[in-house]
């Protein structure tokens, strides 16, 4: 697996640690967080999911503005319950499309 970690640039003074960093084998003093937190959070099946829903309710759905509404709001207002969130968004794609089918 390949992973892209990219740092913001911080300016060169007595307390940046860039001068440390060459003692120590290290280009980054803080690695920047984001997908890779949380693929460390879910487990390999329930990250996929997560990269899926991503691609079929945020980008190819059409209501994928009402999605991204809903994945924003509910990261910013209630972290601690994105996950469950994401997991109903997920149930109720399904559930559209089998109530479709019938």
């Amino acid at each position: 697996m390949k992973i892209l970690l990219v740092s913001p640039q911080t300016p060169d003074t007595f307390w940046s640690f860039k001068h440390v960093l060459r003692f120590v084998s290290k280009k980054a003093a803080f690695p920047p967080l984001g997908l890779l937190t949380i693929a460390a959070m879910l487990s390999r099946a329930d990250f996929m999911a997560f990269v899926k829903s991503f691609w079929l309710l945020g980008i190819w759905y059409r209501g994928r503005v009402a999605y991204w509404r809903f994945f924003w709001s509910t990261l910013l207002r209630r972290p601690a319950h994105f996950r469950h969130a994401i997991e109903l968004a997920i149930v109720g794609y399904h559930f559209r499309r089998v109530a479709k089918q019938l």
